[in-house]
């Protein structure tokens, strides 16, 4: 009898162990699956492609302001198009990977001086890719982007196709309005000033 009483306390011991040791095994491996989440998680965020991010007053994506123009070449390439004259430059890059047909655009004032360079003063881009922290980018409508810019219209212009409305913000960030009330350009600008015209067309 004694002896099948011990044999019993035993096996339940051997028992018990098994589970703690089966439950600590279940708690390491559920760690294990959160901890892979999570580094998941930071290495997507970590993935948000930088080269398209809006700076208001200061970058559109690899392009600053008052960058000597020449990085911007080095950066980018050969501008598919371009145009120069008194001290004035204008470069454009097209894109049409998307279907349409994009443009990034950079107007360019030359410094004078002993050495002297032109440096970026405005970026104009088309393409819906470019997005600034809070969303904002083309293709958001005019509600959208009032409620997180004080902006106010400056002009307006005719196109081929359109009928457009330049809605500035003096944090540096300007918005090209269709008559749909949907943004088609963004341009980054000086921040503290108003977007100014181009000798060069920038469009």
């Amino acid at each position: 009898m004694f002896k099948s009483k011990t044999i019993i306390a035993i096996l339940c011991s051997i028992t018990l162990g098994f589970i703690s040791c089966s439950s600590d095994g279940n708690k390491q491996d559920n760690n294990a699956a959160a901890n892979t989440s999570l580094d998941s998680a930071a290495t997507s965020s970590d993935a948000v492609d930088k080269d398209f991010v809006l700076e208001p007053g200061d970058a559109a994506g690899k392009i600053k302001i008052n960058e000597d123009s020449e990085e911007v070449l080095k950066v980018l390439g050969r501008p598919d198009s371009s145009d120069a004259a008194m001290q004035k430059m204008v470069a454009f890059w097209y894109d049409d990977s998307e279907g349409i047909k994009h443009s990034t655009s950079i107007y360019a004032v030359r410094d004078t001086g002993d050495m002297p360079k032109a440096r970026v003063k405005q970026i104009r881009i088309t393409s819906p890719k470019f997005k600034a922290s809070n969303g904002i980018g083309v293709a958001s409508t005019l509600d959208e982007i009032k409620k997180v810019y004080n902006v106010h219209k400056i002009q307006s212009f005719k196109t081929e196709n359109n009928e457009l409305d330049v809605w500035d913000s003096h944090e540096g960030i300007a918005f090209e309005i269709d008559n749909g009330k949907a943004c088609t350009a963004i341009i980054i600008h000086q921040k503290g000033e108003e977007l100014s015209g181009t000798y060069l067309p920038l469009r």
